[in-house]
């Protein structure tokens, strides 16, 4: 987080943007891992089938 907030402080934007790119995609993949193994930690959650 040091390392955003002096990117930011010095004006140094393409590290800004690629350290504030890296947080997004990690909770990204995140939420797609928590969201694909909810069913299986809750036996009540069924997924859905089209």
């Amino acid at each position: 987080m040091a390392f955003y907030v002096n990117a930011l402080s010095n004006d140094d934007w393409p590290v800004a943007m690629g350290v504030l790119l890296f947080i997004v995609l990690a909770i990204v993949i995140g939420m797609v891992i928590a969201d694909l193994t909810y069913s299986l930690i809750d036996p009540r959650v069924r997924t859905s089938e089209s």
